[in-house]
């Protein structure tokens, strides 16, 4: 939520703007009527089994001396949930590279380009199909496809002044649209630059 911009959780109730992953098409219609889910997935009786299997390894005495499974969520553990950020990839970033690079770059592509194969995230399930190209005389000119760019609200707080005033200075050589996100600017910076740009 916090990377959304609304401030207060009261902007979020009935704001409709999350988008539900994994739930299916029955759940959302009953209990989050609107939400967009378009990949569908699991309903109400997936929920009570999987409510019922954490229920019963909590309380049936199936814990084992170590206690409950952390099912690896938030730490990597082995044998448990996937993470993309995984010790394998970490020990690839971290190797000297010197003559290796290669070798360990391969390395290191060859785990992040395998999600498919883990499961991690939804743009790992995707594969592209075969599209007839389209003529460039019918693709839109870069020119005017940047007038719709836009820096989002960013304050001081995330990137430095010099930042700020440069993503500025790039959007309005585009054409396009920046925005502070801190509720107003410093009167310098209405005032053009000496080459005509303006942050």
């Amino acid at each position: 939520m916090s990377k959304m911009g609304v401030s207060t959780i009261r902007s979020y109730k009935g704001a409709q703007i999350f988008e539900a992953v994994g739930l299916g098409e029955e759940l959302i219609d009953r209990y989050f009527p609107g939400t967009p889910s378009r990949i569908g997935g699991i309903g109400l009786s997936e929920i009570a089994a999987e409510s019922n299997a954490r229920h019963g390894a909590a309380f049936g005495g199936n814990a084992g001396p170590q206690g409950l499974e952390s099912g690896g969520k938030y730490h990597y553990r082995e044998f448990s949930e996937k993470h993309l950020l995984s010790p394998p990839r970490w020990r690839c970033c971290r190797r000297r590279l010197g003559k290796t690079i290669r070798r360990v770059f391969a390395q290191y592509s060859a785990h992040v380009n395998n999600v498919s194969a883990n499961l991690c995230t939804l743009r790992g399930l995707f594969s592209f199909k075969q599209a007839a190209s389209v003529p460039l005389d019918q693709v839109e000119p870069g020119e005017s496809i940047v007038k719709r760019f836009v820096t989002s609200a960013m304050s001081f707080g995330s990137i430095s002044k010099d930042a700020h005033e440069t993503l500025a200075i790039a959007m309005n050589r585009l054409g396009a649209a920046s925005n502070s996100g801190e509720g107003g600017e410093d009167r310098e910076r209405y005032v053009p630059l000496a080459n005509g740009d303006s942050a």
